[in-house]
């Protein structure tokens, strides 16, 4: 059961994780804030160190248990969100470095 409740935490942080990168990416877009921009790109990237972790222990996991146990449906359940959760972090990076083109054309005109 530990390490299930593990792989579930992991899957919170991840969920947290990108949240906030998202948040940071639309806001430093309509604000113009740099800073935000950059910090939603490096969330980004702690967002993929843990898709990996999540996918190595989930791996671990299910060797470590047998497909009759009801609780190996609970682990594919969860394990749904995690790919759902990094193309959103990755789509909150292209939010966030579409701000360095909207500043290019802005020079430009």
């Amino acid at each position: 059961m530990k390490r299930l409740s593990d792989l579930r935490n992991d899957l919170l942080t991840m969920a947290g994780l990108t949240e906030r990168s998202f948040y940071r990416a639309i806001n430093g877009l309509l604000q113009r804030d740099d800073t935000l921009c950059t910090k939603a790109i490096a969330d980004d990237e702690e967002v993929d160190q843990l898709e990996k972790q999540i996918d190595k222990a989930g791996l671990e996991f299910c060797f470590a248990i047998s497909r009759s146990r009801p609780i190996y449906g609970k682990w594919f359940r969860q394990s749904n969100f995690r790919p759902t959760s990094s193309r959103v972090a990755d789509e909150a990076t292209n939010i966030a470095e579409c701000r360095a083109q909207v500043e290019r054309t802005s020079a430009i005109s």
